[in-house]
């Protein structure tokens, strides 16, 4: 496949207006990046006790995520989120694992 098609196909993907706006902070920098927010249910068994939770994760272009690092932070729906995890799902499409606690 073409890599020019599957730029202009992402392009269209998060910019048609079911995704997140963003706001991403790192440092004394803040910038809008457009991506798909979930919180993923996450079961925990230690000690065969099972905790039930959310993980919440952002997907955004990995040519939007040039500045992301584990020191950026994120509001999403007038809520802070510090990252967790950073995945990339794919080489074009990253995949960033949230947690409201600044220290994961």
């Amino acid at each position: 496949m073409n890599p020019a098609t599957i730029t202009s196909d992402l392009a269209a993907i998060f910019t048609d207006g079911l995704q997140k706006t963003v706001t991403h902070t790192y440092g004394e920098t803040s910038e809008t990046l457009y991506g798909f927010f979930e919180k993923m249910p996450q079961i925990v068994a230690p000690n065969g006790v099972t905790i039930s939770a959310e993980r919440p994760r952002l997907i955004v272009r990995a040519s939007d995520a040039a500045n992301i690092s584990k020191s950026s932070e994120f509001t999403i729906d007038a809520v802070s989120y510090f990252v967790f995890e950073i995945q990339p799902a794919t080489a074009a499409i990253l995949t960033v694992y949230l947690s409201e606690d600044e220290n994961g």
